[in-house]
């Protein structure tokens, strides 16, 4: 507990400085088929490995589709998620969540990305079929 006259202040600019340094030294992420992909989908976890397999499933369809996979999810690899939504201005969330992570992505995209969402709560898993459609609905 830091009471002391500006002590509270000094110890949360210290912590700034090391969240700073975590952020600039310690992002992970995963990059897959983004580079002439017209979607990109962000998805960590089992989700990003059923992502994998509707990206298999849409390419074979000709549709370009990539995958942006956060390894670490704090800090957000925020910076890639910016540079590729500035190329590719469509982008899919895939979660087993309610949207936590897509609050994320869209502080993160560039400003005229369009962000759709396919998520499941906890106990629901999304298949490759179910991510194939989404991916031709966000296309459209």
């Amino acid at each position: 507990l830091y009471l002391g006259p500006g002590e509270q202040e000094q110890h949360n600019l210290v912590l700034q400085k090391k969240y700073d340094e975590v952020r600039a030294n310690e992002v992970l992420w995963e990059e897959k088929q983004l580079d002439d992909a017209e979607l990109m989908i962000v998805a960590f976890g089992t989700p990003s490995r059923i992502a994998k397999t509707a990206i298999g499933m849409a390419r074979e369809q000709g549709m370009k589709i990539g995958l942006l996979r956060p390894i670490t999810l704090f800090p957000f690899p925020a910076e890639q998620v910016y540079r590729h939504s500035e190329r590719i201005k469509k982008i899919l969330v895939v979660e087993m969540n309610t949207g936590q992570m897509l609050y994320d992505v869209k502080i993160a995209a560039h400003k005229d990305a369009t962000i759709s969402f396919y998520g499941r709560p906890g106990g629901g898993i999304p298949f490759p079929n179910e991510v194939l459609a989404e991916i031709r609905k966000a296309l459209e």
